[in-house]
């Protein structure tokens, strides 16, 4: 298989362009190989974006070669998401009104959030907190209990490599909060066959949390505690911990940072490295999937764009598809799957990741435990964040 800095500029040489010219604007060309990445011309940016646009757009490359480098190496790390998350997406931006449920169907399969009307629906960045859950969960062994614990709540910042500032920290309180409390219900309205194998409808509905309690220290600053003086720990709720141990969907942690900032683009990933990766184990070489419709593509993702509500609506919607799975090319070069047209999105078979390893912040690097615990040094004075599920309101 051919490296992806072969053949073209590697995002080190784009790299050392951003340094000289202080702008750094990417044309992708996405043709059978869909590996090709190169600066645009002179002539594509008059004015060059503004130095904290191509400060962005540096970290971008940054973390993208990060993910080819991984990949060459064969230095992938393993991540692991809930099978809910790969089908139905969170929304992509915050709500109008974050008070309101969020439903996404997937076929006739539909999940549905209810949020506590004092933190919200989950959305955005929120969509990495359940895979850090499957990860860690993973990574401590899956206990019956469903109980995870871990050194310190920065370990779930630095696991997707987040700022860690204090924005970030109190962003990653209220996301604790709103997993926390939220009810998840899937609505199954398969039909099934009975004994005489004539097929009956039917409606089955399952009602869960992801967590059913969380204690979580955080010092004065508000900043996650990066000491062992008290456990921090996370009990998922046992419907949620049965369900990753009946059902972990594996996914590359590398690719997932690199997609971290646009969360269509990561939905759109971990949806196709799991339908390719099925299609291997079947042994299938194609599958077309329609874009639109109650049961397409589109429908399983978090978008607010309504593509039933008019042609231009559709085409925007098509738009954004496209252009986030530009980007997950971008990451995933050997990505074997496309659109056939403006309806059907072709699926190809794809071999799971190998040789990768389960690696988290917290867990397995003793160095880095180390150096936190020095800098926290002497302070231990902190607050603790502590938090149970609450029962579905009714009425």
């Amino acid at each position: 298989m051919r490296r992806p800095d072969e053949g073209f500029h590697t995002t080190g040489a784009l790299m050392e362009r951003a340094q000289d010219t202080g702008a750094m604007p990417l044309q992708l060309s996405l043709g059978t190989g869909g590996e090709s990445t190169r600066p645009a011309p002179p002539g594509g940016a008059a004015t060059g974006p503004s130095a904290r646009g191509a400060s962005r757009v540096r970290k971008r490359v940054a973390r993208i070669q990060d993910v080819w480098d991984a990949r060459a190496n064969g230095n992938q790390m393993l991540a692991y998401t809930p099978r809910e998350f790969v089908f139905f997406g969170l929304p992509y931006q915050r709500p109008k009104d974050p008070r309101m449920p969020h439903e996404r169907r997937n076929g006739l399969m539909r999940l549905r959030v209810i949020p506590d009307p004092d933190f919200g629906v989950p959305w955005g960045q929120d969509r990495l907190l359940p895979l850090w859950l499957a990860t860690a969960y993973k990574r401590v062994g899956q206990p019956p209990d469903g109980k995870i614990v871990f050194r310190a709540a920065i370990d779930i910042l630095r696991a997707f490599e987040q700022p860690e500032t204090g924005p970030a920290f109190a962003a990653l309180k209220e996301r604790l909060r709103r997993y926390v409390r939220s009810n998840f219900i899937l609505i199954d309205e398969r039909p099934k066959k009975d004994k005489d194998n004539r097929e009956q409808e039917r409606v089955e509905e399952t009602r869960y949390n992801l967590v059913d309690k969380m204690c979580v220290w955080f010092n004065r600053s508000g900043h996650p505690n990066q000491h062992t003086l008290w456990d921090n720990y996370i009990v998922l709720s046992p419907g949620f911990a049965a369900d990753l141990r009946k059902d972990e969907i594996p996914a590359d942690l590398n690719t997932i940072i690199g997609l971290k900032e646009n969360p269509m683009a990561l939905d759109l990933y971990l949806w196709q490295a799991h339908r390719s990766w099925e299609l291997a184990k079947k042994g299938a070489k194609v599958a077309g999937l329609r874009i639109f419709g109650p049961q397409g593509l589109y429908a399983q993702l978090g978008s607010s764009i309504n593509p039933e509500a008019g042609n231009t609506h559709k085409k925007r919607a098509l738009q954004l598809l496209r252009e986030n799975q530009r980007k997950v090319m971008e990451a995933w070069p050997t990505c074997p799957n496309r659109f056939k047209d403006d309806e059907i999105f072709l699926l190809r078979p794809a071999e799971p990741v190998k040789k990768a390893k389960l690696v988290l912040p917290g867990w397995d690097d003793e160095r880095e435990a180390k150096a936190a615990q020095h800098r926290q040094g002497k302070d231990s004075a902190a607050e603790r964040l502590e938090l149970e599920a609450r029962p579905l309101r009714t009425g």
